[in-house]
């Protein structure tokens, strides 16, 4: 039983969780190959159907509703020149300023939404598994911690990504 499971379950060692890679255009601007290396985590999100409640004769019949997205998780380890930090609060603030309530949203096709991709790796580094994230703006740049006894440790900060959907080799057309 337990080789069966080893050769039909975990072929080629199974699928890891830490061997990944994030890439996508910080708003208008190249992450200059960095987010790749410096996206520590990210999350697959779950994408729902909701639930349409139909009653009749004393029960409730289910039906499927519309598809929903929930946000997209990152957290990125900043970098000794902020490089990434900066292009994530420039590409944020092109939304709404902080300071004067304006934005600089032309229309929905602008290139302030971009399609970002999540490349899971195998063992060897090769691309096993791509999802597509399309129409990326970064809805939240999170709080970096900075603290006299952060010690051992590089600063780090969490994006949360809103995006109109996403894609799977199992869900391309």
């Amino acid at each position: 039983m337990l080789n069966e499971f080893k050769s039909q379950a975990l072929q080629n060692g199974g699928a890891r969780g830490n061997l990944f890679e994030v890439e996508g255009a910080i708003g208008n601007n190249s992450d200059d190959g960095l987010l790749k290396f410096m996206c520590k985590s990210a999350s697959i999100p779950a994408s729902e159907i909701g639930e349409i409640v139909v009653p009749w004769r004393g029960r409730q019949f289910k039906m499927p509703g519309d598809r929903t997205f929930g946000d997209w998780e990152l957290t990125i380890l900043e970098d000794a020149e902020h490089n990434l930090r900066d292009k994530f609060e420039a590409w944020n603030q092109t939304f709404q300023h902080h300071f004067d309530n304006v934005s600089e949203i032309g229309s929905i096709n602008t290139p302030l939404f971009q399609d970002w991709k999540i490349h899971w790796l195998d063992r060897e580094g090769n691309r096993k598994r791509t999802y597509n994230f399309v129409g990326c703006w970064p809805k939240t740049v999170g709080a970096i911690e900075v603290a006299f006894d952060n010690n051992d440790n590089l600063a780090e900060f969490p994006v949360t990504m809103s995006y109109q959907w996403w894609t799977s080799p199992a869900t391309d057309g």
